[in-house]
């Protein structure tokens, strides 16, 4: 399902750290990022009480709605059972991405997310694929991109913008249907989108990004070092957003 493009995307710097800029002006958002990655710092997948708080954390802090779901009344402890009986596959999948780049090689990690998504997705009625996506970037921040209904809805404005070729475009709307294989069909162009980007930066322009998005956290006791898919992610989120979440969101800061 994957493919690369044949010509580097057209890229914006300035609106890229514009938009990042405004994100970064988020206390609540900051906030969330903040205590996401406190308890990511040693995310030990074996131990079974880490392993449901980071479920807990992940769905209380980014909206992913477990909790709400009729259908799926124990879908935190289906996934956290899930989870716990399927260690020794999700370790041996992080092991081999060790030295493995989303720029350089986006068929390992796409096989890596065909081999582990389906616990969480299998796991519930809902699929609950936007939470699979979260919590397995925030394993493994380098290499799985976050899917929600705002980012996506960023990548489609861009793409639009530059005309991508319909083959290659990201649905506006998230996947549906009781089918897991048009959610992982749907996580391999996320993937290669993600990999045709970095694979756009010229020069040190990554370097640049990153150092930015850590300059422009406020305030300083949030500050954290982000990796590229968080901070990529972060832009396209914000340029997805209705005009009218974005205000509300920054009379709360």
């Amino acid at each position: 399902m994957g493919q690369m493009r044949d010509k580097p995307y057209e890229l914006n710097l300035d609106d890229i750290k514009s938009k990042i800029e405004k994100f970064n002006k988020s206390l609540i958002y900051l906030a969330g990022d903040y205590l996401t990655a406190q308890h990511f710092r040693t995310p030990d997948i074996k131990n079974a009480g880490l392993t449901a708080a980071s479920v807990i954390l992940i769905d209380s802090l980014w909206q992913t709605q477990l909790y709400r779901q009729k259908k799926d009344y124990c879908a935190i402890k289906q996934i956290i059972k899930e989870l716990k009986k399927n260690w020794n596959t999700i370790l041996y999948c992080f092991n081999k991405l060790n030295n493995i780049t989303i720029t350089g090689n986006p068929e390992a990690i796409q096989k890596a997310s065909e081999q582990i998504f389906p616990i969480v997705l299998d796991a519930t009625e809902n699929k609950n694929y936007s939470f699979a996506t979260k919590l397995f970037h925030w394993y493994m921040p380098e290499h799985f991109p976050i899917v929600d209904k705002w980012s996506r809805k960023g990548i489609s404005i861009f793409q639009n913008n530059r005309k991508t070729q319909k083959g290659m475009r990201i649905p506006k709307t998230m996947p549906t249907g009781d089918n897991i294989e048009n959610r992982l069909n749907d996580y391999c162009r996320i993937i290669h989108f993600y990999s045709d980007i970095l694979n756009s930066f010229k020069n040190n322009q990554v370097n640049d990004l990153l150092k930015f998005d850590y300059r422009t956290q406020q305030p300083t006791n949030l500050k954290r070092q982000n990796k590229i898919l968080r901070i990529l992610d972060k832009y396209f989120f914000m340029l997805g957003n209705t005009k009218k979440h974005v205000v509300n969101l920054r009379n709360c800061t």
